[in-house]
């Protein structure tokens, strides 16, 4: 999978993205786009694309290092860095971004296994 490319559709056909697919840090839904955050030459970077999150989770399904964490979110396990917990609440923390990935409690235990 390291080499493999994957081209994530957008509704308006000018945004779509070609990736590697291991260059895919996490992808988050926001109202009716999807926020990917991948690396981009050692840099990390985001772009917004109009899809939704349950599309693009199909696409990335026959690669086994993504995992749902919320019903908002999908990360590369690669690149979690730590599970962190405050009370009731769980989020990642992410490699090289100040991004966190919240972990809900449905995904929380396929999120603990793989950790």
């Amino acid at each position: 999978y390291a080499n493999k490319f994957i081209e994530l559709n957008s509704e308006n056909e000018s945004d779509n993205i070609r990736i590697q697919v291991s260059e895919i840090i996490f992808v988050k839904s926001a109202d009716n786009y999807v926020e990917v955050g991948f690396r981009d030459g050692g840099e990390f970077r985001k772009k917004m694309i109009r899809n939704t999150l349950k599309n693009i989770e199909k696409q990335l399904k026959e690669f086994n290092n993504f995992v749902r964490t919320h019903r908002s979110s999908i990360v590369n396990i690669q690149y979690i860095d730590k599970l962190n917990k405050n009370f009731n609440n769980y989020w990642l923390t992410v490699i090289d971004t100040n991004e966190t990935i919240p972990v809900s409690r449905q995904y929380l235990m396929a999120v603990e296994d793989l950790l």
